[in-house]
């Protein structure tokens, strides 16, 4: 979110209104009058269009409801999987979509739709490269709680921290519970890092780990962009090892049981920087379609 306020704003557009994800925009009156008003509408797709799920069908109609109104809607930052044929049917209604990896791309173009790779949103953003000096690895919990209970167990047998993508004024929440009870508490921090409550100090603690084992899609994408050595755990939705696929590294940096992540090579770290440098020209190239200079739109 961060990464589109960024770019909308330095092309002199401005936010009107907020949708979050899992709220119904159709019987909220404060969203569809927000719509009325709008020049134009963004969707933030993240990975939510997949497999038919309420989300993905809630996110898709506004693409029809959009184009009814003459108002164009725009589906970004999406990742699309096994979708059925209602939804396919309103992303066609869009009038435009970006999506985040390549394997989604040809899974748009299965169904008759285009769809642009532009790579996660995250990437925009130039974070700290790794730097290492802490001793412990950390691994990252997953949205899945059966595989959080499992990397319960990586962590400890790697002797790593083990933390959660969550935060709250304190600090990022992680996992302290003795191994065996983990398997029993997932999903349920019980310490906290303190002082860690925005992407950028997540990023800053992150660069300092020799490694990092992520159940998290962004967890991945923030060792991308840190360089920081990594495994990811390979999720229900293709998102990591697409994106995997993309950058053009091994498949062995999805996670193995029993193996630390091992440093990137140079050939490694030449595909990340190419990597990068091309996906942040995309997010350039995406929001000047959508946001001509010159416009003043909200």
């Amino acid at each position: 979110m961060a990464a589109i306020e960024a770019n909308v704003a330095v092309r002199g557009a401005q936010i009107c209104f907020r949708n979050p994800v899992n709220t119904a925009w159709q019987s909220d009156p404060a969203a569809l009058a927000a719509i009325e008003e709008a020049d134009l509408i963004l969707v933030n797709g993240e990975g939510t269009i997949h497999h038919g799920k309420h989300a993905a069908v809630n996110l898709a109609q506004l693409g029809p409801h959009c184009r009814a109104r003459g108002k164009p809607c725009f589906l970004i930052n999406a990742t699309l999987q096994a979708n059925n044929q209602a939804i396919v049917t309103d992303l066609a209604a869009f009038d435009a979509i970006w999506v985040r990896e390549g394997r989604s791309a040809q899974d748009a173009k299965s169904w008759g739709l285009t769809a642009e790779v532009c790579g996660d949103l995250s990437f925009f953003h130039d974070l700290p490269h790794h730097e290492g000096g802490e001793d412990r690895g950390l691994v990252l919990d997953s949205a899945d709680p059966r595989i959080t209970a499992e990397l319960a167990g990586v962590a400890a047998r790697l002797k790593a921290d083990f933390v959660a993508m969550r935060h709250n004024r304190r600090g990022m929440k992680a996992y302290k519970k003795q191994p065996l009870r983990w398997r029993y508490e997932t999903s349920k921090p019980t310490a906290t890092f303190p002082g860690i409550v925005t992407f950028r100090q997540f990023a800053a603690h992150l660069a300092r780990r020799p490694f990092l084992v992520t159940g998290r899609f962004h967890g991945l994408c923030f060792a991308v962009n840190s360089r920081i050595p990594f495994s990811a755990v390979s999720l229900g939705v293709w998102k990591s090892d697409a994106v995997l696929a993309d950058i053009g590294l091994h498949p062995a940096r999805l996670f193995q049981p029993g193996a630390i992540p091992q440093p990137f090579t140079s050939s490694e770290l030449d595909q990340l920087d190419a990597y990068l440098s091309d996906v942040r020209g995309r997010i350039a190239a995406m929001f000047d379609r959508i946001l001509p200079s010159g416009e003043q739109v909200r």
